[in-house]
């Protein structure tokens, strides 16, 4: 059973980090390369990052969240937006004003998603890939079961 939580831990990872590349998520790879799984007992697999802000990846942000100017800059200057301090620091405020005006995603941070989704990473991947993760783990179990009845019938 353990391989089998692993096979579908190291699954689910890679799907959660393909979808918020396709979402637009991506700057610095922090978020998507943090995104880890772990066997905590014989059925059950966790799926965690330490950063906070996933939830707002996941779920956006309400109209009236005032986002910190600096997260926005290191934003802006990783993604290559605009260039020059100055250049910078307005288009700063203007997306923290869009944010606080709108919510979160704004009408104009789809440009980034080849998609066409901003919110819902996760709900996205249990939804699409369930089934695919049941016949993983069906396929998984006969396997590690045929062989040794398998061999008991033989025997017989």
């Amino acid at each position: 059973m353990l391989k089998i939580l692993n096979l579908i831990g190291e699954f689910l990872v890679e799907k959660l980090q393909n979808e918020l590349r396709e979402q637009g998520h991506e700057a610095t790879g922090t978020l998507i390369n943090s995104i880890t799984y772990k066997v905590v007992s014989d059925t059950k697999i966790e799926i965690s990052t330490p950063h906070e802000y996933v939830n707002a990846m996941e779920n956006g942000l309400p109209q009236g969240t005032s986002v910190p100017i600096s997260a926005l800059i290191r934003w802006i200057e990783v993604k290559g937006i605009v260039t020059g301090d100055k250049e910078i620091k307005s288009l700063a405020w203007a997306i923290r004003t869009a944010i606080y005006q709108q919510g979160s995603p704004t009408k104009g941070s789809f440009k980034f998603s080849s998609n066409g989704r901003r919110l819902g990473f996760t709900e996205y991947v249990i939804d699409t890939y369930t089934k695919t993760i049941v016949q993983m783990a069906g396929k998984e179990l006969l396997k590690e079961t045929s062989q040794p009845i398998f061999n008991a019938v033989k025997k017989i």
